[in-house]
């Protein structure tokens, strides 16, 4: 039985780099069916992403926002994976 993971790995993409990197135990993503909450044990998923907000919570329990553009959200295991067209914090 594998160990059920407490925290996700988040990586947040733009075409030319990496604006985020971090250790998540809660991400909130906005498609176009509205938004969705995804916890660690959360079942993996694939999602486009609307232009919107984007708010995580960090490991140490900092909640952080992004505007976002368009995109696609991958959750894969312990791995939360978000490519967007551009992104600002």
């Amino acid at each position: 039985m594998s160990a059920v993971p407490e925290h996700m790995s988040l990586k947040v993409t733009v075409p030319t780099a990496i604006l985020v990197s971090v250790s998540a135990i809660k991400v909130v993503a906005e498609g176009p069916e509205g938004f969705l909450g995804i916890l660690p044990r959360h079942l993996d998923i694939a999602m486009a992403l609307t232009p919107g907000l984007f708010i995580y919570v960090t490991a140490e329990g900092d909640e952080r926002f992004l505007g976002i553009d368009e995109g696609v959200l991958v959750k894969r295991g312990a791995e939360v994976r978000v490519a967007v067209l551009d992104a600002f914090e």
